[in-house]
């Protein structure tokens, strides 16, 4: 349905010839000039949310064919990606240099955590 959509709308600004490739062949394409005979990629997309990695079949003979979904071997994607990796590489270790964790003067609590997750967290850093 969704590239259908993007299909239709491609069409509403006047193109022509519309195709449609698979995301790890896409992502391959650029190192797939580069080779001189076949290899086995591992291909990682690390999204806002999710981060994928497949195994995909390159080669200057494959880089001509238009159907290639054949030469995407493995595929497995994670519910983690960039944006939680980022918010949890930041409150491991950025964080606690700027007082994550820190007790308080009395020493009888830590700091408001809160305020470190907003931090770290992209799309809440305009509530700190």
């Amino acid at each position: 349905r969704a590239q259908g959509e993007l299909e239709k709308a491609a069409r509403a600004q006047g193109f022509k010839h519309i195709a449609f490739q698979f995301e790890p062949i896409a992502a391959a394409l650029d190192y797939e000039q580069k080779v001189a005979r076949e290899e086995l990629a591992l291909i990682v997309d690390m999204g806002g949310g999710t981060s994928d990695f497949s195994v995909v079949r390159v080669s200057p003979e494959r880089a001509r064919s238009t159907d290639r979904k054949g030469d995407i071997l493995a595929n497995r994607g994670i519910h983690i990606g960039g944006t939680d990796f980022d918010r949890l590489l930041s409150i491991a270790h950025v964080m606690p240099e700027l007082g994550y964790l820190t007790p308080t003067k009395d020493g009888k609590r830590n700091l408001p955590a809160s305020y470190f997750i907003d931090l770290a967290t992209w799309q809440r850093i305009n509530l700190v």
